[in-house]
């Protein structure tokens, strides 16, 4: 009896170890991340590409519309959103249900014109269109502007407008200057229709007397698939910032690689992935690099308010 008592325990001792050294899993079998079709999704594509869960599927699927893709994300349709760091800090202050993983891409755009400038002070009356109102470009740009000394209600014409009817203005004559983004500025570069004039992130960091470096593309989730599938959300990060040193270590094996997903040529990706600052960070550095760039836009921007709670942020847990 005392034998089998002993044998009873070392089962149960046995089993409560077995328990606890097993791995916890992800809750679902497949999953499904929205991409935009550009250059700053490189990474998390390769990631995905290569495989994050042993016991689960992760694909991507690339998007055009924003709306469209946040409303999939918010019902479920979806688990991860990638897309402007801005525009899941707007759904936030809104009351919205977005949490903010990490971001990838800290500086990819760049002021584009066929004419030469040295300096933010010759924007004087030229005729400068913006991606819309209340983005950080228009924020930046008008920044920019106003220590160069421009009076941005009277010294410029400033319109609004879509990044292909910009292009379609600039080449044309109809506009001065614009700010792009990459892939697109290498793409016009390369062919030669427009210039690259100046670096936001470097002429923000002059401004700022920081690095310039502000978020630009984040990865995105709802605040219930936070809570519920944490192993998920931190499998995909550790494989992203994996992927992001692969990418630049290797950019014309991974140019050649996803060109034709892309639709950019292999020159256009690889000029655009050494012109963009990819940066995976960990989730605290994110929330501190974020908040820092939000006291940025408040001191020298009069008219930006917006605060970011805690709660918006992923701990890395």
């Amino acid at each position: 009896m005392k034998n089998f008592k002993l044998i009873v325990l070392a089962l149960l001792v046995f089993l409560f170890y077995i328990t606890a050294c097993e791995k916890p899993k992800p809750l679902k079998n497949k999953y499904v991340a929205l991409l935009p079709k550009s250059v700053s999704s490189l990474p998390l594509m390769i990631a995905i590409d290569e495989g994050v869960l042993k016991d689960a599927e992760i694909s991507y699927e690339f998007f055009s519309n924003h709306p469209q893709a946040l409303a999939r994300l918010i019902r479920g349709d979806a688990d991860f959103l990638y897309t402007g760091s801005t525009q899941g800090w707007e759904n936030q202050i809104s009351g919205g249900p977005l949490r903010m993983v990490s971001s990838g891409v800290w500086g990819m755009s760049f002021l584009m014109g066929k004419e030469v400038i040295s300096n933010w002070g010759q924007l004087k009356n030229k005729k400068i269109v913006l991606p819309f109102l209340g983005s950080p470009l228009d924020y930046q740009t008008k920044a920019l502007m106003a220590q160069a000394g421009i009076n941005i209600e009277g010294d410029v014409e400033i319109t609004y407008g879509p990044f292909a009817a910009t292009i379609a203005l600039l080449v044309s004559g109809k506009a001065d200057f614009a700010p792009l983004p990459e892939p697109l500025v290498s793409r016009l570069e390369l062919q030669g229709k427009l210039k690259r004039i100046f670096s936001y992130e470097s002429s923000w960091g002059e401004l700022t007397g920081s690095d310039g470096a502000s978020p630009q593309v984040s990865l995105f989730v709802t605040k219930d698939f936070l809570s519920e599938d944490k192993i998920a959300v931190r499998s995909l990060l550790d494989k992203w910032q994996a992927a992001n040193a692969h990418l630049l270590q290797n950019p014309e094996v991974f140019a050649a690689k996803y060109a034709h997903s892309l639709e950019f040529s292999e020159e256009e990706i690889i000029n655009s992935i050494k012109n963009c600052h990819f940066e995976v960070v960990s989730p605290e550095e994110n929330k501190k690099l974020s908040l820092k760039y939000m006291a940025e836009l408040k001191k020298f921007i009069p008219d930006f308010h917006e605060t970011l709670k805690d709660e918006f942020f992923y701990d890395g847990k």
